[in-house]
């Protein structure tokens, strides 16, 4: 599942990794043109996230946070008086050095979508995470 920015190119990707195990998503972020991507995020706390995501819909206020493994967040909260929400985002990518330890490439941001693109985001999300 891709999640636009309305008015830009820049994405957060979440791709499941069943063969893995029902948490697995490799996760990329774009954002001006800068991408991040992590092959191995286990997401937590779906349920409450799922809740909270809920309630985000029925009222257009509040927000719902999702965690995972390597510092993944995303978050979904309201944007202006227009329906829009902030999809908001922390990726990071860990790579080896050559003096064998790791780095860390981080992308945070987020991006708008707008008010009526925002159920179907919901919609596809909410199968996404609740493997339907």
């Amino acid at each position: 599942m891709t999640i636009h920015a309305t008015d830009s190119a820049d994405f957060l990707r979440l791709v499941p990794l069943r063969e893995i195990s029902d948490q697995s998503y490799e996760v990329t972020a774009s954002l001006g043109g800068r991408e991040v991507s992590n092959g191995s995020v286990a997401i937590l706390g779906v349920p409450a996230f799922l809740a909270a995501l809920a309630s985000f819909t029925d009222t257009r206020s509040g927000q719902a946070v999702l965690t995972g493994t390597y510092d993944f967040q995303l978050s979904v909260g309201s944007h202006g008086r227009t329906g829009a929400a902030w999809v908001g985002f922390v990726v990071a990518e860990y790579i080896w050095l050559g003096n064998r330890t790791q780095g860390r490439h981080l992308l945070e941001g987020g991006l708008v979508v707008d008010g009526e693109h925002v159920g179907q985001m919901v919609r596809e999300l909410t199968a996404l995470l609740a493997r339907r």
